[in-house]
């Protein structure tokens, strides 16, 4: 929202201006960097405890022939599924968000950019979840249900 509106000048010197609109841009890319370092966090950890309640499933479906492939293909898809809808809906409540705070010459996006944004969420995923699921997914079956058993 913050790029999509245009710049506009302040009374003052252009070299104060030039300095508050580098010190706004660093700020927003700051914040915007934790925020997707959060999110990375939270979707490495929810794949992994997600792998973890699922060791004696991921075990007995090993057993049943399952390859340690087709169990990441399963748990990274289960990741996914929450991930489109929640893009996706997103979009509008952000939007709705910040109307409160806009203004009446507000610029908005272009919607083609809040698409692909959503839409990128979905490799992000995938790629995020693969690793916890894979690491999971190469543990002993015998051991597993073993542990399991007793």
């Amino acid at each position: 929202m913050i790029y999509a509106q245009p710049v506009k000048g302040y009374p003052g010197s252009a070299m104060a201006n030039r300095l508050r609109d580098a010190q706004e841009h660093h700020v927003i890319v700051g914040v915007t960097a934790a925020l997707i370092v959060l999110a990375a966090i939270n979707t490495v950890t929810i794949t992994w405890t997600t792998a973890q309640e699922a060791r004696h499933t991921m075990a007995v479906a090993r057993t049943l022939g399952a390859t340690p492939g087709q169990i990441t293909a399963g748990l990274s898809t289960a990741q996914l599924l929450p991930t489109l809808p929640g893009a996706l809906a997103g979009i509008p409540m952000g939007l709705v968000l910040c109307l409160p705070f806009s203004q009446a010459n507000t610029v908005w996006p272009p919607t083609w950019s809040l698409l692909a944004a959503a839409l990128a969420a979905l490799p992000v995923t995938a790629v995020l979840t693969a690793v916890p699921a894979r690491l999971a997914a190469h543990h002993s079956v015998a051991r597993t249900l073993t542990i399991e058993a007793t």
